[in-house]
């Protein structure tokens, strides 16, 4: 997974790796570059980090605040919360994703408290009274971001409607990425991975899967595309809500 998604950043990082952080000529999704681009129109690239920084692509001056006094649109998402039941690809998409933007990332399964991973790794399905404390770490994680105007990434199940409207209490512009598997998939994955969740909990995060609606203005991603395709359509995500 890790390679893979090594290999996907590689074809999709704008950047080159020269020194002169020129845009690659042969990297796809024009748009999307354009759009991080013009995060560095007007600023003096003797105060930029090193192209070797992730921090190069948008890290620095919070984008409503462009250089020149130009304003960004005052709806733009700060924090980005890749979400879906376990085995999805939220946290390798949420990396790959936060490493092709230059944002924070924070892995929402180190937030939970010990009691839930106890109580997952004996293979008893978490309730809302579970859920609670971890999703108000979460949004404080959030909070965070947006205090220090920053951008970021975090993996969150984010199962339920009210649980994600319980994370836009703290920023009503958190944009939220659904990647949709199919339950096939979701089996074959989770059967073969190690993690503290066991492969048996699964039907129960399906039952309470409450797919985003219409109105949330999420996006939502197939998990079985190419790792380099999602973050592309993420991308273009962005840019479109930008250009509202």
């Amino acid at each position: 997974m890790i390679a893979d998604r090594d290999r996907a950043l590689e074809k999709i990082r704008p950047y080159d790796g020269n020194g002169h952080g020129k845009l690659r000529r042969d990297a796809p999704c024009a748009r999307f570059q354009a759009m991080l681009g013009a995060h560095f129109i007007g600023r003096d690239k003797n105060t930029l980090p090193p192209v070797g920084c992730a921090a190069w692509l948008i890290r620095g001056d919070p984008p409503r605040h462009r250089a020149g006094g130009a304003t960004a649109n005052a709806r733009t998402i700060m924090v980005i919360v890749v979400m879906g039941v376990s085995g999805c690809g939220k946290s390798t998409v949420g990396q790959a994703l936060a490493d092709a933007l230059g944002w924070d990332f924070r892995e929402g399964d180190a937030l939970h408290p010990q009691a839930n991973i106890d109580k997952m790794h004996a293979g008893i399905p978490l309730n809302d009274d579970d859920r609670w404390p971890w999703l108000d770490r979460i949004a404080a994680w959030i909070g965070s971001e947006q205090a220090c105007h920053r951008q970021g990434v975090v993996s969150c199940s984010a199962l339920k409607r009210r649980y994600r409207d319980r994370l836009r209490r703290v920023d009503e512009d958190v944009g939220f990425v659904y990647i949709q598997v199919s339950r096939l998939e979701l089996q074959r994955r989770t059967r073969r991975r190690h993690h503290f969740m066991p492969a048996s909990l699964l039907d129960s995060q399906l039952e309470t899967l409450e797919e985003p609606t219409p109105d949330e203005d999420a996006l939502t991603v197939s998990g079985e595309a190419t790792l380099a395709a999602t973050i592309a359509e993420v991308g273009e995500w962005l840019e479109r809500r930008r250009a509202r």
